[in-house]
């Protein structure tokens, strides 16, 4: 510790309770039991080893704090805010981070898995393997960095919104996501097996060599999505958006694609064989090299000469 650092056991600390901001000290190693600290603003502050329990800490602010090895068991965090943060093994056990924002943290082994995050907002942030709570409803997430995170099977996220955020390398065999939407991430190699998310959104996602087989993505949007050698064997994707999308060297076998609408994609070398296609619009798809074996495109909507000639038209230069 900094000789010029000052030290903040549980009585000083409550001794500044009402003072409303604490820049520039210690509390590393630190054992808080059961304060209120309320609205309390903490800048630059050292929490490395320290341990609060049954603390109420709504509406804090940390900015600029380090956090290595810190535990938070039973606290009020609700409506907090932490920018700037920074460490590693970090545990919220049981503990409210509802309606917390976070900007600029770097977290790395970060427990969650009972902790409350209801409406959660993060921005430019990374958190590295991270455990999720298995109930979630409400999270939003952007240009973040989250890699090699795993939802247990079973986890039911509700309602969670994520954008340009990276999220390669993540587990999700047999979870469920309602509502849910991730649009431009990087979710390559996605493991999610078995994983129910209908009406689900993946825009302009890369899901290159991600595994979906078996899953429930019934009418889920993947609009102009990159699926290079992603798998989707016998998955479900009636009423599925693949508008635009990209798919060499993925497998869609035996995977129903009933009113799939398919416009414009390019299939390169995928597998559809013994695929449902049924009633799929293929309106200017590119399937030259795809391998349809087996496959029913009974009622297939082909290629609109005239809707093609439209999209086509660009204005004479003069």
């Amino acid at each position: 510790m900094d000789k010029q650092t000052i030290f903040c056991d549980a009585e000083a600390l409550r001794a500044r309770a009402g003072s409303g901001q604490l820049a520039g000290v210690s509390m590393a190693g630190g054992h808080y039991v059961g304060l209120d600290l309320s609205g309390m603003r903490f800048e630059g502050v050292e929490a490395s080893s320290a341990l609060f329990e049954d603390c109420t800490l709504h509406e804090t602010a940390w900015e600029g704090g380090r956090f290595d090895q810190t535990r938070f068991v039973r606290c009020d965090l609700a409506h907090s805010r932490f920018e700037g943060c920074r460490g590693e093994d970090v545990s919220f056990e049981h503990t409210d981070l509802g309606e917390t924002w976070w900007q600029g943290c770097v977290l790395a082994q970060v427990n969650l898995a009972t902790a409350r995050l209801d409406r959660m907002a993060a921005m430019d942030c990374t958190f590295a393997a991270v455990r999720w709570p298995q109930e979630l409803s409400g999270l939003w997430l952007s240009n973040c960095r989250l890699p090699a995170a795993r939802l247990e099977p079973g986890s039911n996220w509700q309602q969670v919104q994520v954008q340009d955020c990276q999220l390669e390398d993540w587990q999700m065999e047999h979870a469920q996501l309602n509502q849910c939407g991730f649009v431009q991430c990087a979710m390559d190699r996605l493991q999610a097996a078995g994983l129910q998310a209908p009406y689900a959104a993946f825009w302009r996602c890369s899901l290159r060599e991600a595994v979906l087989s078996g899953a429930q993505l019934g009418g889920t949007n993947f609009e102009q999505a990159d699926l290079a050698g992603a798998v989707f064997d016998a998955s479900n994707l009636r009423q599925a958006r693949l508008v635009s999308a990209r798919t060499p060297g993925a497998r869609f076998v035996a995977a129903d694609l009933s009113q799939a609408d398919l416009s414009h994609l390019e299939a390169g070398d995928a597998d559809f064989s013994q695929a449902q296609l049924v009633l799929a619009n293929m309106h200017d798809a590119h399937f030259d090299a795809a391998c349809l074996t087996g496959s029913d495109r009974s009622r297939i909507r082909p290629t609109d000469a005239e809707r093609l000639q439209a999209q086509q038209w660009r204005p004479a230069h003069p």
